[in-house]
Formats: C-alpha cells, structure tokens, sequence
C-alpha cells in the first residue's frame, strides 16, 4: 500500500473509533498520525524506528503503518470495521456530520438499516435528539440521497464550503504560499460540475502526494503537469492547478471567468491590436474597463460593473425563518440572538400556516400566543427588532390560509405556494396574481417554487408574476437556501428591470442555516443587483417605513 491509501486508512480508524469508543484521545492518535504522514511525504513506511521520529507517531502506531503497509486488512482494522455495518460507514462521508454527530443518531435511534433511517427523517425524528436540529436532518437527508445517486452538478451549497474546508488544509501544508478558490464555484453558480483550486506553492509535487491524501478524496483520476484530478466519495470532481508564488496572480485572473467572458475579452483586445492566450492581469486596465468580481466573469454578463454592487455586509435584516413553534428547530430567542451575532437590525419571524401540517403549521390562536413571546425577546433583545410575521400559504384558488383580521395584525406577511404545485400555466400564474393583491402580503418567497435538481418549477408566466408585484407594491424573495436559490439570477434580473424590489432570506430553520444569506447574496450580484434593488438592506426605520406603503 502507499502512503496516500495509510492514510485514508488511518482517518478512517479514527473515525470508526470515535463511533464506537467513549474515549476520545484514542480516536486522536490515529488523526495525528495521518496528519504526520501528510505532512512528511516520502517517509519510509517499512521502517518502525523512521516512522517514531515523526511527531504524534509511537511505537504501537508506527508497527500498525508497517502492517498495512503490506496487510491492508490488519485484525485491529479489520475488527473496526466489524463494529460498524457497512452502510453505516458510509455516513462518514457525509459533510459536516462527523462521527460524532452519526454516533449520537446510531445511539438514539437504533436503526437496524439505511432504510429505518429514512423513515426517521421522513418523522422528524433527528431533530428530536438533544444537540441535533432540522439542519443536522438536511445534511444527512442530502448526504444519504448522494449515496444512491452520483449526480453530474452538484450544488453550490455543496461545493463552497467544501472548498473551503480543502483551503484551510492546504493553507497548513509548509509549501503552499496562497491558495483560492476559482472557477464557477468562485463565480457563485446554482450547480457546479467540478470544484476548481488555484494554489501557489514552492513544491508541487509534494503539495499533490498531501491533497490526495484527503480524506475527502477517493481517488485521483489525473496527475501530470501540475494539475491534480481527484474525485469526491460522493463524485464531485477537484481540479488542483498547482503553481509558483510568482506565476499565481496572473492565473488567478484567467481562473476567475468562462469560456464566454474570455472569448468576450479576447475579442475586444483584438480590435487594440492585443492578442491573449491566458488573460493577464492587466486585460481590463488595457480594454478601459472596470475590474469584475467573479459572479460578472461569465458569457452572458455585461462587462459593465455597477455603481453599487450588493455586499454581504449590505444586509441589515433576514425577513423569513422558522422556529420550533412550527418545524424550525431553535426558539426565537435563538434564531434572534444569531441573527444580531451577524451584526442584524431586524429579523422576521415567519413560522408556517395551518394548510401545511407536515410542517406544524400555526392556527390563529397560536399566532397570538407567539405574538407574546415575541414581545419578550424584543424586551430582552434590544439591539435586534423581531418582527411578527408568518409564511401563510396561498391556497388553490389564491386565497390566504389565514383571513385578512388575523393578517392585518402581523408587521411582515410572506406568502408562498406548498401544495398543489402541478396546475397548469394559467392557473397557477392566476393563484399566485391573487394573492400579490391581497393588501396585507409583503413579500412573494420562493417565488418559482423549484428545488434544484429535486423538483422543477411551476408552470408559470413569471411576466405576470412581476407586473403584479409592481402594480401592488409588493418584493420577491430570493430565497438563499442553497437547494432553492428562487429566484435565480436571471429572474431577478428581471424583477429589477421591471421595478420590483427584492428580499433576500434564508427560510433558515436552524441558527446554522441563518449563514446561507451568502449564497443569496451571490446570486442577486449574479443578476447585477445593487444595493437599493434590494429592500433588507434598509435600516430598519426604512424598512418599516416601506411595510407601512
């Protein structure tokens, strides 16, 4: 076996004990002893006294690297695996689990099979087990659906913070000077097929042998000129372009567009008499343009940068998200004291109706009763306002699920489509038209209803749609949960161009998920969105003052 296959072997040991042990630090010597491989590439793996020099690597640990080294399946190994089933090994490649978290869903539930926990998440039950949340539900939903299916695109939701994760690694390996992020997940796209890393480093070869040592990586598919192919358990390719501190900068401006941008470029640099191979860093000085961050540098966007870009730090509110009173998993005390850690002026509590009673939706009489509550947070809570709100459902025939006395109570009013989804165009265009012109709605969520790469969108004339939120003064929602991300760029391109302005909410269910904002703020700068286009960027006077119109 080679060093790349000891350590995968090693991470794996520590995980499997930390499923089946109390003790923590045994865990933690087989952790340490993959990272010291890792980061001493080209030891000798046969020698035991060698091996003891590295640091975190004893006399019992570096005997078991010599045995697998020859004898993948040594007996401490192979009773491990014994004490875990082997789908249930498989969870430890969902990301941001951990063993940990599985050990704790395997103790609680007890499930015999894969299957008993779908049924679990199909209940609700994760969210039950003390520590857990509905976020903790999402990612195991999501990673047991990657282990029937390989998809080709995966979402940007995934892929960003897995990127991340491999730059904090490769940030701690001693021959990379820098490294970024590139590519369409740089870009913020929906879905992405492959995941893109730019490293500058003194040693590239050494820098590869360590990445492919990952634990997120199962195998590297290409190797040769600098540029590492691996792929993910659960498919998802990782270019490594790996080059000197010097030659970094100039490919980090290439890496940051398209095809189409560039062939954009490159066509006006001809027209100066400039002929590119690689765009350089001097491109948009040299064509008299303003420098694009990544989310322009594709073949449709304009090559024109606005006055007033939208920033994450533009946000000032989240106006949609959900607590335990309905299928939430944190209180509203939780869900507001998170949002003012993130530096918010005001949040929209917006549990769910009674139509829906898969997610606990409210009755009239338990809006009243949270009502209090909310009162009490804002008394305890005073440099964050919680506003009362609910995400009331829009009815088959565009009605409200709640009647206009119990709506004209609420400070925001969001409304959406649950149920029904498959009307034809006009019906379903006409349901949602309806409600734009109840007067107590503020904002349409979700607006197309799609699920990427899970359900389609309505069938729907969107132009409608926003001549309708026009006329009555009401936003659309970019809903900035990753599996959403409705509206998508180019409709909220369109909603701007038609006057309409937009939220940009995380439906977050969990405090956790109150950090999606990001990917919403990606896709409105995607769509060229500037600050004033969207409305949670308002003080909180002025927005009150625009729920108030």
């Amino acid at each position: 076996m080679n060093e790349q296959d000891i350590v995968k072997i090693l991470d794996e040991m520590g995980d499997l004990l930390e499923l089946t042990e109390e003790n923590p630090f045994k865990a933690r010597a087989y952790y340490r002893g993959a990272q010291a491989l890792r980061e001493n590439p080209g030891c000798r793996l046969d020698d035991v006294d060698s091996l003891q020099e590295l640091p975190g690597i004893g006399t019992s640990l570096a005997n078991l690297i010599c045995e697998l080294q020859t004898d993948e399946d040594s007996s401490f190994y192979r009773e491990l695996k014994g004490k875990v089933p082997g789908e249930f090994r498989k969870l430890l490649h969902i990301p941001g689990l951990g063993p940990k978290t599985i050990r704790l869903i395997l103790q609680e539930l007890k499930p015999a099979s894969i299957a008993d926990l779908e049924r679990a998440l199909e209940h609700r039950e994760i969210r039950k087990i003390k520590g857990l949340s509905s976020k903790t539900e999402a990612k195991l939903k999501r990673g047991l659906e990657m282990l029937e299916d390989r998809p080709s695109s995966f979402s940007l939701g995934i892929a960003l913070p897995l990127g991340r994760e491999l730059l904090s690694f490769l940030a701690k390996l001693p021959a990379v000077s820098r490294a970024e992020i590139v590519g369409s997940t740089a870009r913020g796209r929906e879905t992405v097929g492959d995941l893109d890393i730019l490293v500058g480093c003194a040693d590239p070869d050494q820098v590869a042998r360590s990445f492919a040592a990952h634990p997120r990586v199962e195998k590297v598919l290409n190797d040769e000129d600098n540029h590492l192919r691996c792929e993910t358990w659960f498919g998802l390719p990782i270019d490594l372009y790996l080059v000197s501190q010097e030659a970094f900068s100039g490919m980090l401006e290439h890496l940051k567009g398209d095809v189409g941008h560039h062939a954009k470029l490159r066509q006006l640099g001809k027209s100066k008499g400039l002929n590119w191979g690689l765009i350089p860093l001097e491109a948009y000085e040299e064509l008299g343009l303003p420098v694009l961050p990544p989310e322009l540098r594709e073949g449709g966007a304009k090559l024109t940068l606005p006055e007033n870009l939208l920033q994450l730090r533009d946000i000032r509110g989240d106006l949609h998200m959900h607590t335990r009173w309905s299928d939430g998993g944190c209180s509203i005390f939780e869900m507001a004291r998170a949002a003012q850690a993130r530096g918010y002026e005001y949040i929209a509590i917006c549990d769910h109706t009674r139509n829906l009673p898969i997610a606990k939706g409210l009755k009239p009489e338990q809006l009243q009763q949270q009502s209090v509550e909310i009162e009490e947070v804002n008394r305890e809570l005073k440099s964050i306002k919680v506003l009362h709100g609910t995400e009331v459902d829009i009815l088959k025939d565009g009605s409200l699920d709640f009647p206009d006395e119990v709506l004209r109570e609420l400070d925001v009013v969001v409304a959406s489509v649950h149920l029904r989804y498959k009307q034809g165009m006009e019906a379903m265009t006409s349901r949602i038209e309806a409600a734009l012109k109840n007067p107590h709605v503020d904002i349409l969520a979700h607006p197309t209803g799609r699920l990427i790469g899970r359900r389609e969108p309505y069938d729907l004339q969107l132009e409608r749609v926003f001549e309708a939120a026009a006329r009555n003064k009401k936003a659309l929602e970019i809903n900035a949960s990753p599996s959403r991300l409705d509206l998508k760029d180019k409709y909220a391109s369109m909603a701007r161009d038609w006057g309409v302005p937009v939220v940009i909410d995380t439906d977050a269910h969990a405090v956790e998920e109150l950090a999606d904002m990001e990917y919403g703020v990606m896709t409105a700068r995607r769509a060229a969105l500037e600050k004033d286009n969207v409305l949670n960027t308002k003080p909180l006077d002025q927005f009150e003052k625009w729920l108030n119109r």
